[in-house]
């Protein structure tokens, strides 16, 4: 009996045994499933979260990038005021001088106007004092008047002020025209110039300079602001011309004093295209006008906007 009993027994735990494998090895897979699902949750946080901070960092260098050509817009800006009062100093100056030279030439005038003067009253003088019968008649030893000398008094016409002076104020007008018209003939009003650099990555209102001077008469044009001053009020004519690269566009615009005046579109495809406006404009003494990126976002993207340089791309003007 007692064999029987632990056959039994034997037989129980085997069963017993046999059947709780089963549980535990599905109890371990559903662990590993779990860890697999907790473990592909977290690469795709991570994924996520790597993806936020590339995102960011492009962000953030976008913002460098245009913090920078903001900075190199205002350093332009800067340099362009430095130069315009450059040009006010020297202006003063040349002004002084011509004023200094008109003085001494009034100065010169009425010397001349004063020694003329002078002369004619010492001739008048001299007349006066030869005119027979000018002198008081002459008494002899008896008391008796001479009168051999005598002839009837005559005056002599001495010249009206009148006609000197107005001899004078022509001659005094005739020396402050020419004058005048000495320091005209050097306001020249023409200029030509190219860029030399290909440009790669302007921004919005950038100013797009030509350094490459072909003609500037009287230094209208300064060719480090890309900036030309009008010396003379008239009319004016401009001509833009600037070439793209292939399969790309650029769109500029030519402003006077900050205010667009010309708009000019250049596109290219398989090959390089040039884009050419003109423009005539009444421009008064010390108005600027230049050359600069136009705020289009459609056409011109910050930081990637070209201008094929060299001789291709040229900037004009000249008063008509």
């Amino acid at each position: 009996m007692a064999s029987k009993y632990l056959a039994f027994i034997l037989l129980f735990v085997h069963i017993v045994g046999t059947l709780a494998v089963p549980d535990n090895e599905d109890s371990i897979e559903m662990r590993f499933r779990k860890m697999e699902r907790d473990f592909s949750l977290s690469i795709k946080t991570l994924k996520s979260e790597l993806k936020d901070t590339q995102d960011k960092l492009r962000y953030a260098q976008a913002e460098i990038e245009w913090t920078k050509s903001t900075v190199k817009a205002v350093n332009l800006e800067l340099l362009a005021t430095r130069t315009d009062l450059k040009e006010t100093r020297i202006g003063l100056q040349q002004t002084q001088s011509e004023l200094q030279k008109t003085r001494a030439e009034l100065f010169a005038t009425k010397s001349e106007f004063d020694k003329t003067h002078s002369t004619t009253d010492q001739i008048d003088g001299r007349f006066e004092s030869e005119i027979p019968g000018s002198e008081e008649p002459r008494t002899g030893q008896q008391g008796k008047q001479d009168t051999k000398t005598h002839f009837p008094e005559r005056k002599m016409l001495k010249p009206e002020p009148q006609s000197t002076w107005r001899r004078i104020t022509k001659q005094f007008k005739r020396l402050t025209t020419r004058s005048r018209r000495v320091s005209g003939e050097h306001l020249e009003k023409a200029f030509s110039a190219q860029a030399s650099n290909h440009e790669n990555s302007l921004v919005t209102h950038q100013t797009v300079l030509f350094p490459r001077v072909i003609l500037n008469e009287g230094s209208v044009y300064d060719n480090l602001t890309g900036v030309f001053t009008c010396p003379q009020s008239g009319v004016y004519h401009f001509s833009v011309t600037i070439m793209a690269f292939r399969n790309d566009e650029v769109e500029t615009e030519l402003v006077v004093n900050g205010n667009q005046v010309m708009v000019n579109y250049a596109a290219g495809n398989q090959r390089h295209n040039q884009g050419t406006n003109t423009v005539l404009l009444r421009l008064d003494i010390g108005d600027r006008v230049w050359v600069r990126i136009n705020k289009n976002p459609s056409i011109n993207t910050d930081g990637a906007i070209r201008i094929y340089g060299q001789s291709w791309s040229t900037f004009t003007g000249f008063m008509i």
